[in-house]
Formats: structure tokens, sequence, C-alpha cells
């Protein structure tokens, strides 16, 4: 049986740097699992990220030495990829689309003629495939959440909310994922709910301009309830025992590659409702059959203050917060790895 060759960014041994590669390092082992180690070989365009011409000669490489290609980037790389489409005609093609973008590349006759020839394209929301079905239907395009896999077991403590409030940022901290919009929104919850310690606590890699990394650090030398607390590791039910202990996630982003964030699971697993914008697919994944697991906020000018009533609202209304809870107990079955069925060529 021909080997199968995984292609995408892993930055493998190294914790992952972004969502992509989160995505990347679960799917590589999953698959290693499903199929055995010794079918799986893998090409991790990480390596030549500072040079495209290297990590493209990379993958003309490895398309020439196998017939079973699993595509896992975004979609500008499935783009630069396509231009290999007449080494790939007798390939046999999965791709995953990696990010919220693909709707926005179909124009692209490269990449519409690469998505036919695949066996299968598993977009990550069913918003992403009927994108894909809608401009050709002879694409084999089904959905296929993001996943993690699940902390067996995992029990999270008590919140016992009195007069502090912690809050979390997890992301990478660029301008678009909204972590100036974070700050914006607790110094209003300092006018509008004094009496209450809010605390927000910012984990995620640095994707910030030379200017908006110095106005970061000198905020947050000037607010001491808001933190840089690194990057935490989730690898483990230790990490989620740690994500428990905060009562709301911030996901204020209008990033244009926004497709299924990890941390959207992530926060789902450690039972933290989300605060989130209205933004790509953010809506899809965080609701179930009774409604959103936080709150959706429409991104307009009355953004901040929308965001800082409803986080006042859910610190006051124990009921509603314990019912988001139970619900995302049962929401999170949907993305554990182990309960996905997938199929490669």
């Amino acid at each position: 049986m021909d080997k199968i060759c995984f292609i995408g960014g892993i930055n493998a041994g190294n914790p992952p740097r972004g969502g992509a590669e989160a995505k990347n390092q679960i799917l590589l082992k999953e698959l290693k699992r499903r199929y055995g180690s010794e079918e799986i070989v893998n090409y991790d365009v990480s390596i030549n990220r500072e040079n495209p011409i290297l990590a493209f000669l990379g993958i003309l490489r490895v398309i020439l030495l196998h017939n079973r290609l699993v595509f896992s980037v975004p979609s500008t790389a499935l783009i630069k990829i396509a231009f290999l489409n007449f080494l790939l005609k007798r390939k046999k093609i999965t791709i995953f689309v990696i990010g919220g973008d693909i709707h926005e590349m179909l124009y692209n006759k490269r990449l519409m003629t690469l998505l036919k020839m695949a066996c299968v394209v598993y977009g990550e929301t069913q918003k992403m495939v009927n994108y894909i079905l809608t401009e050709n239907k002879s694409i084999k395009a089904k959905y296929l959440p993001n996943f993690k896999y699940l902390p067996e077991g995992f029990l999270f403590p008590n919140r016992n909310i009195g007069s502090e409030l912690k809050l979390l940022y997890l992301s990478r901290i660029n301008h678009d994922k909204g972590i100036f919009r974070c700050f914006e929104i607790m110094e209003r919850l300092k006018e509008k709910d004094p009496n209450t310690n809010y605390i927000l606590d910012i984990y995620g890699v640095f994707d910030l301009t030379k200017k908006e990394r110095l106005f970061f650090d000198q905020y947050l030398e000037l607010h001491s309830n808001i933190r840089y607390k690194g990057i935490i590791n989730l690898n483990d039910e230790k990490g989620y025992i740690h994500l428990a202990q905060y009562y709301l996630m911030l996901f204020l982003t209008n990033h244009p590659g926004e497709g299924f964030p990890g941390a959207l699971i992530d926060s789902i697993i450690a039972h933290v409702p989300v605060i989130a914008s209205d933004w790509k697919y953010n809506a899809e994944i965080l609701c179930d059959e009774v409604g959103f697991l936080g709150e959706l906020i429409k991104i307009d000018h009355m953004m901040i203050d929308n965001s800082v009533k409803s986080i006042i609202y859910f610190r006051r209304s124990a009921k509603l917060y314990e019912n988001i809870q139970i619900r995302m107990k049962e929401k999170v079955k949907e993305f554990d790895i182990k309960n996905i069925e997938f199929n490669l060529c």
C-alpha cells in the first residue's frame, strides 16, 4: 500500500504557534493512530515558512515521490500548490481546509481544478461547505469540524464569584483578533461596575507590529489587572483545569482568515462561556439547539458597550451561566476527534 504523505504546517516537537499548527499536530497524530505510524510520512511546511521558494520546492519533491497526498494548509497555500496541478492529475488527494477565507478564493480557476481533483475536501463549518458546493456541486465537499483530544473524566472546579472576576484571552495576540478591544472593555468595566475587580489574563504568541507591541507592553505596565501569561499547555488535563478558573472568554475577532478557532473548543472543554464577535463562523460554532454558549456581539459602534453589558449580565445571572456550562458539556462531544469519522483516498 502506498504511504500517505501529510503536507501542512506542524512545527514538530514544539508548541503550535497558531491554530493551523495546533490542528495539524492533532490531525497528524490521529492519522498515525488510525493508519499506522509506518504508513504516514509528512512534510512540515513550517520548516521553511520564512522562505517560500524552499517551501514550494519541498512540496514539489514530496508530490513527485508520493501518490497519496493529504493537504492541510490555508487557502492561499492551496492556490500556490495548484500551480502543480499537472503533476497532481493522477494522485489520490485529500484536502483539509484551513482557515475561513476559502469562499474568497473560489474565483481562482487553478484552485477550483485542484478541489475538483480531490476525492474529498473537508470544510470546518457547514457554511464553508455550502460556499464550495454553491460554486461547484461536483466538488466532493464534506463537513468536518475542528477537533481536539478531549481529556477523559475532566471535572471543572467550582467558580466562586465574589469581588473578583477573571476573564480570558486565548488566541494569537493580534490587532484583528481583538486584543485591543479587550483593553477598551476592561476600562469600561471599571467605570460601569467599579465594585468588581475584573482581571484579564492573556495567553498566546505575539503577532503585533513593533509599534503595537510597544503599546501593549506599556499598557500592561500601567494596568496591573491585565496580565500576559505566556502560552498555556493544553495537551493534557492540567491545562484545562487551569482554563476552568476563568469565568468568561473574550473572543472579539474580525480576523479576515478566521475559520474554526481551536480556542473555542478549548473554552467549551473547560466550560468557559464566550463573549464572541458575530464574525465569520462564530455563530455556527458556538450555538446549540437552545441558543448561544455565551453572547454574540455585533461588530459596530456599540460593540464595546454591548460586550461590557453582557459580562456584567453573566456575573449577575448565575442560573443562566450554569445552564450554559451544562450545555457545553454536551456540545464538546461534537469535537472529540476520536468520535469524528473521516476517510483518506
